[in-house]
Formats: structure tokens, C-alpha cells, sequence
């Protein structure tokens, strides 16, 4: 009735055609293994930082700022002995500029430091003590440590000579700068302008005008010339100068205008006229008149 299943050999059992998931090893190469360690040392590099390089960082931060610092206050200091720079005529040796520069400098603390300096006041104290400047500038520079005091003059002109006061040297302004006996003894042998106003000046004051000045500086130069070199007084007539020539037994009367050579020309023309008619002035030829000359 029933029949025997007869078990078929060489037969494999089936199996479910169901798919199953396949996973695959495969061994890494060794460049792959050395980048992938690289990366992962770099990260926690910088995740985690060793406490000594911290330290190192923040001890070469503070050094820095001291440094800094340091170079800032150096650099902003000044010290007490000041340049001397002179544009025009130099007066004085360098060595007498530099102690009264001392001298105003130290007056005030604030000129310790550049960004403080004192500027204008120190200015305005240097010109009272220098009276023979036009103009005075008192600055820092930026890499030195010593204030540059740097002093203008005008030209020395003549000796301004007085009776009762200090003899003043005239710059070509015609201003009375500084006396006699404080200048270099170069400027002692200038001519000499005798002062007959009968009214003495002091240092700054105006002597001559400008104009005044300019007028007697082309009468010397015209005199210096002809190799003369007279006695120059100042009158206490208005604009009138008496030029006296060593060996002359009379003086010549200038005017002080624009026109002091032409009354120079006057004054030698009539020297010749007077000499063709045997006559000698015994006191003066007076030449201030453009078209009349009077001697006495």
C-alpha cells in the first residue's frame, strides 16, 4: 500500500530562494593606516593642549607686552641737553646757547617726556635770554632723545655805541640784539655807531628802522669801497647821521631816506669843487638836500 520513499544520494537539500545580506572583510593598506593615524593624532593635538605649552604661550604674550612697553616709555624720553642748531649768524660759541637751553629745558618737568614737551613757553623763555634771535623753535625728534633747539638770526651790522650802557651789536634790521661782551670777539672789530640821541637803547629794542638800516648798510659798503672807514654818530636830528673820516678835519650830514647815495655823490663832487677853489670846510658838508649842499 504505501510506497518506500527511496532517499535519492548525491542530492543536495534545496534551499528558500530567499536573498540573504552578504558582508565582505577586506584588510586595509598601509598608507590608508598611516594617514588615518595622522588625522587622528592632529585632532587631539589640538583638542587637547599640554598644560607646559599653554604656560609657554602665555609667558611669551607677557614678555612681548613688557617689551613693548618698555620701548614705548624709552623711546617718548628726553634728555637734558638740547641740540643747538643755528640758522643765520652765530653770535655766541654753541657751548653758551647749549646752558641757557639747559637751563630753560630743566624749568619744567613736562619736558622730561616728548608727547609733554613744552614747546611754545620754552620758545618764548629762549627768545627773552636770546636776544639776538628773530626766531626760536623748540621740538623732539622721533629716534633721538635730545630736545633740537634751532635759533634764526639776522647778520650783525654794527656796534651801537653808548655812554652810560652797554654797547649793543645792530643787526641788519636795525634792531639792538646782544651786547658787545657776550658775542664771539669776531663781531668787536664791526664799525661803530655812536649813539648821540642823547636817549640809551636796551637789547631788542629798535635802533634804526629797517628801512634806516638798509641805508647806512649801502653808505658803509660804499665807504669800506674807498677804503675809508669813518666815525658814525647817530644825531639827535631826526633820520640825520654825521660820518667823520679819519684825517678830515670836518663831518659829512646824511639823511637816513632812500636817496643816501646820491647824497654820498654829492658829498664827493663837492669835496672836488671846494678843493679846485683852494677851500676846506672847517666843520661840516651838509648833503641831506638832494639839489643844495651847505658847509660851514
Amino acid at each position: 500500500m504505501f510506497k518506500k520513499k527511496v532517499k535519492e544520494e548525491g542530492r543536495r537539500p534545496s534551499y528558500s530562494q530567499k536573498s540573504e545580506k552578504v558582508i565582505s572583510y577586506y584588510s586595509a593598506s598601509r598608507k590608508q593606516l598611516d594617514t588615518f593615524e595622522r588625522k587622528r593624532g592632529r585632532a587631539e593635538t589640538q583638542r587637547v593642549k599640554p598644560k607646559f605649552e599653554l604656560g609657554k604661550s602665555k609667558l611669551t604674550k607677557t614678555i612681548v607686552i613688557v617689551l613693548v612697553v618698555f620701548i614705548c616709555i624709552y623711546s617718548s624720553l628726553l634728555g637734558a641737553d638740547p641740540v643747538i642748531k643755528i640758522n643765520g649768524t652765530q653770535y655766541r660759541s654753541l657751548k653758551s646757547y647749549q646752558i641757557i637751553g639747559q637751563q630753560v629745558m630743566a624749568g619744567d618737568i613736562r619736558n622730561k617726556l616728548k608727547f609733554l614737551l613744552q614747546a611754545q613757553s620754552d620758545s618764548s623763555k629762549l627768545m627773552e635770554l636770546i636776544p639776538e634771535a628773530s626766531s626760536i623753535t623748540v621740538r623732539s625728534s622721533l629716534l633721538g632723545h635730545n630736545p633740537i633747539i634751532t635759533i634764526s638770526t639776522q647778520k650783525p651790522f654794527m656796534i651801537f655805541q653808548q655812554k652810560g650802557a652797554p654797547d649793543f651789536i645792530i643787526d641788519q634790521k636795525g634792531r639792538a640784539s646782544l651786547p658787545v661782551s657776550e658775542s664771539l670777539k669776531m663781531y668787536q672789530s664791526l664799525p661803530r655807531l655812536i649813539n648821540g640821541s642823547g636817549v640809551n637803547n636796551k637789547a631788542r629794542e629798535q635802533v634804526l628802522s629797517p628801512d634806516e638800516a638798509n641805508e647806512l648798510l649801502q653808505l658803509t659798503a660804499q665807504y669800506r669801497a674807498d677804503n675809508s672807514f669813518p666815525v658814525y654818530t647817530l644825531s639827535s636830528n631826526p633820520y640825520e647821521v654825521d660820518i667823520a673820516e679819519v684825517g678830515k678835519s670836518y663831518f659829512a650830514k646824511y639823511s637816513l631816506d632812500p636817496n643816501a647815495l646820491a647824497q654820498y655823490g654829492s658829498l664827493r663832487a663837492t669835496e672836488a669843487k671846494l678843493k679846485q677853489l683852494g677851500q676846506m670846510p672847517a666843520q661840516y658838508i651838509d648833503v641831506r638836500l638832494t639839489n643844495k649842499v651847505f658847509y660851514q
